[in-house]
């Protein structure tokens, strides 16, 4: 199977034709694989050298993409995948994978191996594949296929995403609940709806999405110590282009709930495959009013999906315990590390 390497960021422009129509084949894979997203943190937060690797049929058309880096920053050559990487940063993109036409994953595994132990490749000292999801056929056929060429394989868990199958109506989801959940979420959207002056929208094309995009950074700073720590320069840029790469494409969902007037919690979600994604969120205690502007806007918010049709709610990786509250089971995500042999 013929295999192309490219070593330059001008890859991500080139590919972008055949990137995006091999995601679109995949729905379980999330938005983090799409070229607009891991260009934009190759280019902001990347380092070391770049490695795509393209396995296509002989016809020229594109079955397999792998994004790939390697990264020296440890002291030692490690292969790991463009959308993740240390310092705590880096690592913003909750899973991960390669990109593979459907049904072709065992030949293009056997391409990518081959690629990475050729001639052609880089010196690396390991591979380190991580924010796999539990589902992901990498973890079992690049298992298979690395076997066969020697190489040992060690897998292990990095943490969890709760995620929430939608039912076809918001009262079948409320009845899912715990009973003590269901009466506290019924309870805290009708105080809000009592109450004129509390309102909510997510962001369309008829907003200013600069605006919007920089009133959630500015909220989401003010959210907490962490979460004003985490936001430094690359970050802040990170989620302004990211936020308008998103909505260009047609898959972003910023929501925010405003209290007279006042924008007061918000959240950073991902429309796409029919599947909500839970990115981040921001809350102003002080806009809030002694509301649960939290839980208020997140409940409407998964209302809105079931009524149209969403699948799924990923509330994406941690195990705050709001995200099992509303009905989130925790699934598993997975760090994946390829050795030569005697090492």
């Amino acid at each position: 199977m013929p295999v192309t390497i490219y070593r330059d960021p001008s890859a991500f422009d080139a590919l972008a034709s055949e990137w995006n129509t091999l995601v679109d084949q995949n729905p379980a894979l999330p938005p983090f694989m799409r070229r607009e997203w891991l260009s934009l943190w190759w280019r902001i937060v990347g380092i070391g050298e770049l490695f795509l690797v393209a396995a296509r049929e002989d016809s020229g058309r594109a079955i397999g993409i792998a994004p790939l880096y390697v990264d020296p920053s440890d002291g030692r050559r490690v292969v790991r995948n463009v959308g993740y990487g240390t310092p705590f940063y880096m690592d913003i993109s909750d899973y991960l994978d390669f990109i593979i036409a459907p049904g072709r994953e065992a030949e293009v595994y056997a391409a990518m191996l081959e690629a990475l132990c050729g001639p052609d490749a880089p010196d690396w000292d390991r591979i380190e594949l991580c924010n796999l999801a539990e589902w992901s056929p990498l973890l079992t056929g690049f298992e298979a296929q690395a076997a066969q060429r020697g190489l040992k394989i060690e897998k292990s868990p990095l943490s969890t995403c709760p995620a929430l199958q939608l039912p076809d109506s918001f009262d079948a989801y409320l009845e899912s609940l715990d009973a003590k959940q269901r009466r506290e979420i019924k309870r805290k959207m009708r105080r809000a709806g009592g109450e004129t002056e509390v309102t909510w929208y997510i962001v369309g094309p008829e907003r200013d999405i600069e605006a919007e995009a920089g009133a959630f950074i500015e909220m989401m700073s003010i959210s907490g110590k962490g979460k004003h720590d985490f936001l430094i320069p690359q970050m802040r840029e990170m989620f302004l282009e990211g936020m308008k790469a998103a909505q260009a494409n047609g898959w972003l969902q910023l929501a925010f709930l405003e209290v007279n007037g006042r924008k007061a919690a918000a959240y950073l979600n991902f429309d796409y495959h029919r599947r909500v994604w839970v990115f981040n969120s921001a809350i102003d205690a002080e806009a809030s009013g002694g509301i649960s502007t939290g839980w208020v806007l997140l409940a409407n918010l998964i209302q809105w999906a079931i009524e149209n049709k969403r699948e799924y709610y990923d509330f994406l990786r941690g195990e705050e315990e709001y995200k099992l509250q509303f009905g989130g089971k925790p699934t598993s995500i997975y760090k994946m590390t390829v050795r030569r042999a005697g090492e």
